[in-house]
């Protein structure tokens, strides 16, 4: 991004398409990128980092920027979103990393939005710049482009170089001046990221900024969770108006909290009538509207458009570390290094031997902290020099990467990366390029062609390992690619000898519900936990994993003291030696151990029972389902303190079940315990009865905002409805059956059957503005209040069912009250 100073709006020449543009300098002939200050904050951009940008290659006039052309599940996605939103709405598009998402939202607009103003939301500055470039190279978005950051962003991109083909700036006011002064018909694209959404809601709000025709939320996973952080301002109208919102991921956050959603249990016990923050899920319509586009990483996969991939667990134990130590007895390490240090040498021990074994040559490693992956990097070549040559490749370079580095240094080694052909010119042998990355490379940055991805830490959340593992599955269309998931074990000297025999898992039988939580306990405090959690979080977006580790299990593992490639192929009935390698779906080829005697004990061990149709996971938790129903006669399960797993699985089961995903059986075995699929529906029935019940006892639904039923807060909830647009009329009848007043504002309401009581009572419609209810309700004042009603209608502050309500009292003809 380049930053001159901006000296005014440029002349342009009418095309009859333009390409996304920047400022064009009429007497110069070139393009540049536009200052981001106002002329009052020229001080935001240091002077030295405003230099010109190069000159880029003009669109002779009329030209037509046409896009690629898409694939054809994009245009299936592309199709389903603009017949869910071309009338105004939201709707979400799942879309495996790497699938081209990007393309798709490009598509989107081009259909919904061609003429229109469109705001794209990313969460990084790198982000923006790869969106911005793509849509106007790639997906063929035309006219204006503005792009939006923070002062920090900017700063940052212009120190790393960096470039936009937008007007770049970090001023709200000036991004409500550039869209509003261009010119009617005329399209607009502001490019933002998430830090500088403040920006836009204050243009919004102060400055002018009209309504977008359409708004795409990239890696909106991002926009989950609590309703209250800056962010999911992206959802609401009042800060963001817009006809239409995309919301794009490739992996969905479901947030389970349920207590503190619009529904249930609102209100706090600390103070009356104050609320729990509610939480943003992506499987409510009413935030993120109906997922209406599912492509999974299976489908990518089998359909050629992401590289297949398969899992290597390479095992190191102290005896290794011993003798690469030259150390007389394993007592030795630990009296020499510490456990940190045992554990890094194990690791980077590990994956030299899957680089060389595999012949890598581009490899990155999640570590979860930025410490401990600095560390990783710093020490990997003096590992490789205790490897004997057979054991790691012959030249490694590692490098760490951080998103809490310069955007120039995270530039710098993503260009040595990308650079890296495991070959350097004029010299014999080859090299391996490892990225050793902590909390940079889950989502969305473009890297070269990766290898493996090696995960060096437990990683507990699906989000993050399916993001981690999307970094090595892109390819050109059918390219055969095959990547590897790394999951290095080490494995200190247990208590029991290594001699001990370990079972045949094959013979492992189903044990009952405590033996099973019991075996879950043991592996999470196992040095196994890391390849229980990543295939566990595979599995759950790649339905394929299941049948392959099904079929695994059948296999007799364990007879031999070592599990290689060539053993592992002997296992599958494959030739060894030189042979081609299996094909991917082998399940024996697609899972190796390679270890010393530890391959039976990793799959007795971990079991792999998440993955047996007799004893998985799924089953387990539906037998805690079971229980719930019957305990309680529901499945309403809500209570996070209490049931947090129990809730947290019913919400996936909820989303599987709305992408097509959970298969009938599980289904049909879920209705049998009267499932609630639609969670949303069933909140909004919940608080109907508790309304429905209060109005039992008072004969109306004006309820006070702080009131409770049960402990239900039943006053905010019916505040929820007076508000809510989208009621069914199925909804909206039942309210009214209760209350025909039900939608006008409870004070009102209330005072309205006041004044119906009094008449009915003798009173009369005229009469001192003082005089009182009388003697069943002395403290109410019939005439003032009239009067108070005829000042809003003449204001013009009455609803129409107000001012009905007011003129059927006499009639519908307007009578003045006497003073």
């Amino acid at each position: 991004m380049t930053w001159p100073r901006e000296e005014g709006r440029p002349h342009r020449p009418c095309h009859t398409a333009r390409p996304h543009r920047p400022a064009v300098s009429a007497s110069e002939g070139e393009t540049r990128a536009v200052d981001t200050t106002t002329a009052t904050a020229i001080e935001d951009i240091p002077a030295g980092l405003r230099a010109a940008a190069p000159v880029l290659p003009q669109q002779p006039a009329g030209a037509v920027v046409n896009p690629l052309p898409l694939h054809w599940f994009q245009k299936d996605a592309v199709a389903a979103a603009v017949k869910a939103v071309k009338n105004g709405g939201r709707a979400t598009i799942v879309a495996a990393t790497g699938s081209g998402k990007t393309l798709i939202a490009a598509g989107c607009a081009r259909r919904l939005a061609a003429r229109g103003r469109v705001l794209v939301l990313v969460p990084t500055i790198e982000l923006l710049e790869q969106t911005a470039a793509s849509w106007s190279l790639k997906g063929g978005r035309q006219g204006l482009a503005v792009a939006a950051c923070s002062r920090a962003e900017a700063l940052e991109s212009a120190e790393a170089g960096g470039r936009v083909e937008a007007q770049v700036t970090t001023q709200a006011p000036r991004i409500a001046d550039l869209v509003v002064k261009e010119k009617a018909g005329g399209p607009v694209t502001v490019y933002a990221t998430y830090a500088s959404l403040e920006r836009i809601v204050a243009a919004h709000k102060d400055f002018g900024l009209p309504a977008w025709d359409l708004v795409v939320i990239d890696e909106a996973h991002r926009t989950a969770g609590s309703e209250g952080k800056a962010w999911a301002a992206v959802h609401n109208d009042t800060d963001v108006p817009a006809l239409r919102r995309l919301y794009f991921t490739a992996t969905p956050k479901i947030a389970d909290d349920t207590k503190a959603k619009a529904g249930l249990a609102d209100l706090t016990g600390e103070g009356e009538g104050q609320e729990l923050p509610a939480l943003c899920s992506m499987d409510d319509p009413a935030v993120y509207g109906e997922t209406v586009f599912t492509w999974t990483l299976g489908q990518g996969i089998e359909h050629g458009y992401l590289a297949d991939y398969r899992v290597l667990v390479p095992v190191v134990t102290d005896e290794d570390l011993r003798d690469l130590l030259n150390l007389p007895a394993v007592a030795d390490l630990r009296s020499q290094r510490s456990n940190e240090e045992l554990l890094r040498l194990a690791l980077q021990v590990a994956v030299l031997r899957a680089v060389a074994d595999l012949e890598l040559r581009r490899v990155i490693t999640f570590h979860s902290r930025v410490a401990a992956a600095r560390e990783f990097a710093a020490t990997m070549t003096a590992t490789a020099g205790l490897l004997p040559d057979k054991d790691r490749p012959e030249r490694v370079t590692a490098l760490a990467v951080a998103g809490s580095d310069r955007l120039k240094d995270r530039r710098a080694a993503f260009a040595t990366f990308s650079a890296s052909t495991g070959e350097r010119p004029g010299e014999e042998g080859e090299e391996c390029c490892i990225i050793c990355n902590s909390r940079l490379l889950n989502e969305g940055i473009d890297v070269a062609a990766v290898d493996a991805i090696v995960f060096a830490d437990p990683k507990s959340s699906v989000i993050d390992v399916v993001q981690a593992v999307g970094r090595a599955l892109r390819q050109s269309y059918r390219q055969g690619k095959v990547s590897w998931v790394i999951i290095p074990v080490y494995l200190p000297t247990p208590e029991v000898g290594d001699d001990t025999m370990a079972t045949d898992p094959a013979k492992v039988r189903d044990a009952g519900e405590t033996v099973k939580a019991e075996a879950d306990d043991e592996i999470e405090a196992s040095a196994f936990r890391t390849i229980w959690r990543v295939l566990r979080a595979l599995a759950a977006h790649d339905a394929r994993v299941v049948g392959r580790i099904t079929e695994l299990r059948t296999k007799r593992v364990g007879e031999k003291d070592d599990i290689t490639e060539s053993q592992a192929g002997e296992e599958a009935g494959e030739a060894t030696g030189d042979a081609e390698q299996p094909v991917p779906e082998s399940p024996v080829e697609w899972l190796r151990i390679n270890a010393r005697k530890h391959a039976a004990q990793i799959l007795q061990t971990v079991k792999l029972r998440a993955f047996n149709p007799r004893a998985t996971e799924w089953q387990r938790m539906f037998a805690l389902a079971q229980a719930f129903r019957t305990r309680h006669g529901h499945l309403d399960a809500s209570d996070k303190n209490v049931d947090a797993d129990l809730v947290s699985w019913l919400d996936r089961q909820r989303y599987l079940n709305g992408a097509g995903l959970l298969a009938p059986v599980r289904v049909n075995e879920l209705d049998r315990l009267d499932m609630i699929w639609d969670k949303h529906a069933h909140s909004w029935e919940r608080g109907f009865a508790h309304a429905r019940a209060w109005a039992g006892i008072h004969g109306h639904l004006a309820i006070p905002a702080a009131e409770k039923l049960d402990g239900h807060g039943v006053g905010s909830w019916m505040g929820r409805q007076r508000k809510n647009a989208k009621l069914t009329a199925e909804q909206d009848a039942k309210l009214t059956a209760l209350d025909a007043m039900w939608r006008i504002e409870p004070d009102w309401n209330r005072s309205y059957r006041r004044l119906l009581a009094y008449l009915a009572a003798g009173g009369t419609l005229t009469g001192p503005a003082n005089r009182t209810g009388g003697d069943a309700d002395p403290s109410f004042r019939p005439g003032a209040w009239l009067r108070k009603q005829d000042k809003a209608r003449a204001d013009g502050k009455l609803t129409q069912q107000q001012t009905a309500l007011l003129e059927a009292l006499h009639g519908h003809a307007a009578e003045t009250v006497a003073g």
